[in-house]
């Protein structure tokens, strides 16, 4: 019967893990793909009319029809058991509708574009939210989903202050406190129906959730949990600018003559606490594809092969050296990942990117997918970085969890 009962919550351990949600592009030919709204996360405020963009290229050209939906997840990702009717006011389907074919480009492509929500399609209850394109109305083809979230701000967050020198790494982290005024009326249990996340410039990868508070006092919670509300200081993004092919940044070869275009950056190599002269942490990893002569870079920008190098001996036995960033979805992924040139001694990799600003690092994965970028990139002392707070709410009888309340504040 123990044996029995162990497999049965192994079964169930796998299959919930296997459940969560991740941001992913499931077609190759779907590339430049964005979701940006005002705030670094993106945010759709409940019953308001602030809207998020989605844009994304179909390398394949011509007209493809796109449709797409919202679908509602918890706040660890995993599925909620409601039908779409039931946080979706109005359609559970919607078309994109905006598109345009590229021009005086090598490479041909169609860019799409959708705003939302739209007027017909409305998220009723806030939440964590996946957008999913579809490809000629077919779910069982999808070709993209991302993630948002639908916020109420119900219950007042207060930062405490932030302490960049009292952790587990002095001078290296950075660590969040905060305050939650909740009313007692409406929530009868705060330390279990209560919730948080937190995200740092906008990342899904390193997020802290499912954070608890540590003590309560009358309708105020206190959040200091030393141990997991810490962040790195996170100032390793590197850049290339390559908008201006006449003058581009971080490029040492260009060459438009080849099928495709080719561009080579200048070499990387690791860089300590003090030395980090090619970064432009204000990006947060985020990429702006665009041209600087163009008339409308969203479709008369063209691709280019990008030729990335890191120069070291630092070599792996059990883990992957990855490109990480927006352009490739805070994800390792055989398409980032950068192989050993013994004879150089360098990382490298081919990615097939767009004219733009990209912001990156080197991020370092072992087989169990626990990634840190430490060992290449620094993280020095009194950096700029954006977090995020949200608050979930799950009341007893309910299958979602709200969101009802959140912060967004920068910190030195």
């Amino acid at each position: 019967m123990k044996y029995w009962l162990v497999l049965w919550v192994l079964f169930c351990s796998i299959f919930m893990r296997a459940q969560l949600q991740y941001e992913q592009v499931f077609d190759e030919n779907i590339q430049a793909v964005s979701l940006k709204g005002s705030t670094d996360i993106p945010l759709v405020a409940l019953g308001q009319t602030n809207t998020l963009l989605l844009s994304f290229d179909d390398l394949a050209g011509g007209f493809s029809q796109y449709t797409y939906t919202l679908v509602q997840y918890r706040s660890d990702w995993t599925p909620v058991s409601q039908q779409a009717f039931d946080y979706l006011s109005g359609f559970t389907e919607g078309d994109i509708r905006q598109y345009n074919f590229s021009y005086n480009t090598y490479q041909d492509y169609t860019h799409y574009q959708l705003s939302f929500p739209e007027n017909n399609m409305q998220p009723s209850q806030s939440g964590n939210y996946c957008i999913w394109v579809y490809k000629n109305f077919d779910k069982n083809q999808p070709i993209l989903c991302k993630r948002f979230v639908v916020v109420e701000n119900i219950f007042p967050i207060q930062p405490k202050g932030f302490v960049d020198n009292f952790g587990a790494i002095i001078d290296q982290q950075q660590r969040i406190e905060f305050l939650v005024k909740y009313r007692p009326d409406i929530i009868f249990n705060p330390l279990t129906d209560l919730t948080v996340s937190i995200f740092q410039n906008g990342r899904w990868d390193n997020s802290i959730s499912e954070v608890q508070p540590r003590t309560y006092f009358g309708n105020e919670l206190e959040f200091s949990i030393v141990d997991r509300n810490m962040f790195d200081n996170n100032a390793g993004f590197r850049y290339f600018d390559s908008r201006t092919l006449s003058a581009p940044a971080r490029v040492y070869e260009i060459n438009e003559q080849t099928e495709p275009k080719q561009i080579w950056l200048d070499t990387d190599y690791p860089q300590g606490k003090e030395n980090y002269p090619y970064r432009m942490n204000s990006l947060k990893g985020a990429f702006y594809d665009g041209w600087v002569f163009s008339n409308d870079a969203r479709f008369d920008t063209d691709y280019f092969q990008v030729h990335f190098s890191l120069r070291t001996d630092t070599t792996f036995a059990d883990a992957g050296v990855y490109l990480w960033g927006e352009f490739t979805q805070w994800k390792a992924e055989q398409e980032n990942e950068l192989t050993y040139n013994e004879r150089k001694g360098t990382y490298e990799a081919t990615l097939y990117l767009k004219q733009g600003l990209y912001s990156y690092q080197y991020m370092v994965c072992d087989e169990e997918n626990n990634c840190s970028a430490q060992v290449f990139e620094a993280s020095p002392r009194n950096v700029a970085n954006s977090y995020t707070i949200l608050l979930y709410h799950r009341d007893f009888n309910a299958v979602n969890d709200r969101v009802v309340g959140y912060f967004i504040v920068e910190a030195l």
